[in-house]
């Protein structure tokens, strides 16, 4: 689907304009109208079309349906219905009237107040110890969201806080969906042990938590470097900044919870997200929720009237098309889920961020901190030299004009929409993304733009560039590929 589909009737849901698309998913607004002028804005996650017919892209698709089924609480994202409708898989979710926490970091010139920072800790902390403590006929499912980062946590305009995106979330009860040499979630974030490719557990996503919490309250991402490999290197080895050189003003005891929470070797982090919480202390002012709101709606009041613009539209019935009645939707959610649905009442919330839609990241090369270089098991990835910074500098998680997010929004994939044909032509994959987004070329020639999840590209010596134009910046990669192999290249910072 494209942006045409507006107006597109999906099962008994009417889509709007597109929020946002990724590597695996994009995202619609939408509204499920019912009789008495019965209407109720939501939004749709479909999988991309192509990789419909790709089980492991499905299962994943259908694992974060699964996981997030089970969040029932006020600082998680709620799954409402999940379905199958002319070959589209879609999750039907809560949205949330705001922007991802990233968006609000690149939007803030000043660090936020503390009794905002000390809020947002706690609501995320809230969020993670229900998720971390859900069981299944009294076991514990002893869940891992593995991407706790700004990207997938939403902050609105009344002051809520919600962790989202389980795409890569898992149960110890499910198989591994990670190859070996592998991992998944987003550097800069990720814990030592996953960097190392050790694998994650609980422990880990409060390793992340942490390192997000103190990204909003200095505005400064600490372990993000030039390249991959060397932010990989600095989450292993480089310590937390100290807190109270940045932030003086927040309380000792925060800065102390975020260096034992950030703490290289598991066995000295919190045990718990619950005990991590508890030694969070609480806001000094009672006014939190309502100056997280305030401030999310003069940080980004662009973003969130754009959406309450277009939400108000979808809201008129109008024209649509349907590609099936909705009678004929094949539902899969009561009896594959195991789950009842309760539709939630009270004002709806919508969701934006030019990062909401973050799909589930494709693997990268993990570190070996011995050798201090990067491994790719499957092909040999050699970036360009790129000078480490010496110290963390402010990030910016996106453009920093909204219009320059617009081709995040509405990428081409002119390669996507072309069966790849393996038999006529002995070439290869590539797998690439970039952070705001960037336009990839291959030995000179025009390959697209990220997030590209399966490009055709020739077998051998490549050399790949990827160039964004608004940021100025670019880099490059040489990459040997194999006839029939899938080449992944690391997410790339273009800030």
């Amino acid at each position: 689907m494209s942006e045409g589909a507006r107006g597109h009737q999906l099962g008994r849901y009417l889509l709007g304009s597109r929020i946002s698309t990724g590597g695996m998913g994009e995202i619609y607004l939408a509204t499920q109208h019912g009789p008495g002028a019965f209407a109720k804005p939501l939004a749709l996650k479909l999988l991309l079309p192509h990789l419909a017919s790709e089980p492991r892209a499905v299962e994943m698709f259908m694992s974060e349906a699964r996981v997030a089924a089970r969040m029932a609480h006020p600082n998680v994202v709620q799954i409402f219905d999940v379905g199958q409708d002319a070959h589209r898989y879609f999750l039907a979710m809560e949205l949330v009237r705001g922007v991802a926490l990233s968006t609000l970091i690149n939007r803030l010139r000043t660090p936020p107040p503390a009794e905002v920072v000390l809020y947002v800790a706690r609501a995320l902390l809230d969020g993670l110890t229900h998720v971390h403590g859900l069981a299944q006929n009294g076991v514990p499912l002893r869940l891992v969201h593995r991407d706790v980062t700004p990207h997938n946590v939403l902050v609105s305009v009344h002051g809520e806080v919600k962790l989202t995106d389980f795409g890569i979330a898992k149960a110890a009860d499910q198989a591994p969906n990670t190859e070996a040499g592998t991992f998944r979630g987003k550097l800069g974030y990720a814990a030592p042990e996953v960097c190392r490719g050790d694998g994650a557990e609980q422990r880990s996503d409060l390793f992340s938590a942490a390192v997000s919490l103190f990204h909003f309250a200095t505005l400064v991402a600490p372990f993000r470097r030039g390249t991959g490999p060397e932010t990989m290197l600095a989450s292993i080895s480089a310590p937390l900044p100290d807190l109270r050189a940045l932030r003086p003003d927040l309380p000792d005891a925060f800065a102390d919870a975020l260096q034992r929470a950030a703490a290289k070797p598991l066995e000295e982090r919190f045990a718990t997200a619950a005990e991590f919480r508890a030694a969070l202390p609480a806001p000094a002012s009672m006014e939190a929720v309502g100056a997280l709101g305030r401030l999310v709606a003069e940080a980004c009041g662009s973003e969130v009237s754009s959406l309450d613009d277009r939400t108000q539209e979808l809201s008129l019935p109008s024209h649509t098309e349907s590609s099936t009645s909705p009678s004929a939707v094949r539902r899969v959610w009561p009896y594959s889920l195991g789950l009842g649905l309760a539709l939630a009442t009270g004002t709806y919330v919508l969701v934006h961020s030019n990062d909401a839609v973050e799909p589930p990241p494709e693997p990268v090369a993990l570190v070996d901190a011995r050798s201090r270089e990067a491994v790719a098991p499957a092909a040999r990835v050699i970036p360009a030299a790129v000078a480490p910074a010496e110290a963390p500098a402010p990030a910016r998680e996106d453009p920093a004009e909204p219009a320059a997010a617009a081709p995040a929004v509405e990428p081409a994939h002119p390669v996507r929409r072309a069966k790849a044909r393996p038999a006529e032509v002995a070439g290869g994959f590539l797998r690439v993304d970039a952070d705001p987004w960037a336009l990839v070329t291959v030995n000179g020639k025009a390959l697209g733009q990220t997030p590209l999840a399966k490009a055709a590209v020739p077998s051998g010596a490549l050399t790949v560039v990827l160039r964004n134009p608004t940021t100025g910046h670019q880099i490059r990669h040489q990459v040997q590929v194999a006839p029939g192999q899938t080449v992944t290249i690391p997410r790339v910072d273009l800030r």
